[in-house]
């Protein structure tokens, strides 16, 4: 059974402390889920929650190294030589077993070369990469601020959902003691008293199991900002956007990813397993021992023929990445426009339900202070004044939820349009 579905009702009069026929029942101090959890701060925002958080999760560590792959592809594309040079050398002896001098010496140093368009799409990919670096940024601080909110309101929740249960024990334990009054003198029944204790015990457990989630709630928040305040103030304005289009964050950052792709593929089919390298020889021959040493300078080339028997390979993966981001790209495009679908659904639906509940909690109110009037009277039996209790209870905790379930659908509207917490 969920918690809203509570027995009674709240809010009666006579605050006092009762000791029942054969039950002794104490009456409960008012604690308050904030008392149970954490202390509220008027002057944090979810901004503020938003910004420890990802300070937690050490995104601008992550931001920095990640800029720092991106500067490494860009100092690559702006390099002369396609890779890094080497160094070589030979040494040949001639008749080496006749304790003769004649030898043959040669130190080279080789340079690969770009291939034809191959720097200029390297440079491209290196641009492409780094502006995706502020997009991801952005998007884990997106997935960051949907922590927040989700912690923040379940807290909220959960807070409302106990302070509620508060009143009511409180409640039934002040109407057990009208009765208490009136049974010793005489004018209620034993059965009657019974039912309201057993309503004070059903209660003070449905307590206990609110506080649980109170603190349960209280941990997550902790765990996803690192804070021990929660802000006094968490409500957030809608943000005046209509629709999903690019301009949406999580859309530019799939976009992105899209050209980097693009980009990657480009590069793919200009490069190849071997590059083209040029190289300088620096040659000694001593082939007679009346002369002396003879030295030379040479140039020389290597030009692969081909591209190497993986490279059709190495494209083809490109291609399916390609493939697989125009995918996810189209494939977020519709879950997003599904989600803000939903999520105005759900809002409109909640408000019209909040209409009829506020009106719902007035007959209510008006039912039960009847039944409690006619009670006094002996008009009523106390079964009838609990049965009102309970819809007076169940009405209540409904409008109360709808309140705090249409603040945290504009927190959930925001989400899905990429809007940051303030």
């Amino acid at each position: 059974m969920a918690l809203w579905r509570v027995h009674f009702a709240a809010f009666l009069l006579l605050p006092v402390g009762f000791a029942a026929h054969g039950v002794h029942l104490e009456k409960s101090g008012e604690v308050s889920a904030h008392q149970v959890s954490m202390p509220q701060d008027p002057h944090m925002s979810l901004g503020d929650a938003l910004q420890a958080a990802t300070e937690r999760l050490r995104l601008r560590d992550w931001s920095e190294q990640r800029q720092s792959v991106a500067d490494a592809r860009a100092d690559l594309g702006d390099a002369w030589l396609g890779d890094a040079p080497s160094i070589g050398g030979s040494w040949r002896d001639y008749d080496w077993n006749n304790n003769s001098d004649l030898y043959e010496a040669e130190v080279y140093l080789s340079m690969p070369l770009w291939r034809l368009g191959e720097r200029r799409a390297m440079r491209a990919l290196a641009a492409k990469d780094a502006s995706l670096v502020p997009l991801q940024s952005h998007a884990r601080q997106l997935a960051s601020a949907a922590d927040v909110r989700s912690a923040y309101w379940q807290f909220l929740d959960s807070s409302n959902r106990y302070d509620l249960l508060q009143k009511l024990l409180q409640a039934s334990e002040r109407y057990a003691a009208q009765l208490q009054a009136r049974f010793d003198a005489g004018d209620v029944a034993h059965t009657e008293l019974l039912q309201s204790q057993q309503q004070v015990l059903e209660f003070r457990g449905r307590l206990l199991d609110a506080r649980t989630l109170v603190i349960d709630s209280s941990r997550r928040w902790r765990f996803v900002t690192g804070l021990g305040t929660i802000p006094a103030q968490g409500r957030e304005r809608l943000a005046p956007i209509d629709t999903i289009d690019e301009k949406h964050p999580l859309l530019q950052l799939a976009l992105a990813e899209v050209d980097l792709a693009r980009s990657a593929l480009s590069l793919g089919r200009k490069s190849g397993n071997q590059r083209p390298a040029v190289s300088l020889n620096l040659k000694r021959e001593n082939l007679d021992d009346r002369l002396p040493p003879l030295d030379s300078v040479g140039i020389g080339f290597n030009i692969p023929l081909g591209r190497g028997r993986s490279h059709r390979v190495d494209v083809s993966r490109s291609e399916q990445r390609l493939l697989e981001a125009e995918v996810e790209l189209q494939t977020l495009h519709r879950q997003l426009q599904e989600d803000l679908h939903e999520v105005r659904h759900q809002a409109h639906v909640n408000e019209a339900n909040l209409a009829d509940s506020e009106a719902l909690l007035a007959i209510a109110q008006q039912v039960y202070q009847s039944q409690q009037l006619a009670n006094q009277q002996g008009e009523t039996s106390v079964i009838e004044v609990l049965r009102a209790g309970q819809a007076l209870a169940e009405a209540q905790q409904r409008h109360s939820l709808l309140t705090l379930t249409r603040d945290a659908l504009v927190s959930q509207q925001n989400q899905v349009l990429g809007v940051l917490p303030q």
